[in-house]
């Protein structure tokens, strides 16, 4: 999954029967999760987005 020249790794966790993604190639650790494919999806374009305006202060 890419947003704004950001790209994610995505895995589904079968203990927690929800899907867990990591921004890649950040000096940051940036993870995020979700039910569905659309949820997923928000809090990614969420955590990118709050990222960039954290770097930017």
């Amino acid at each position: 999954m890419k947003y704004k020249n950001y790209e994610a790794a995505i895995k589904y966790s079968d203990e927690d029967e929800t899907f867990i993604g990591e921004v890649v190639d950040t000096s940051d650790i940036l993870v995020f999760d979700g039910a569905t494919a659309e949820e997923v999806k928000e809090s990614f374009h969420a955590v990118v987005d709050e990222y960039i305006e954290d770097c930017s202060k």
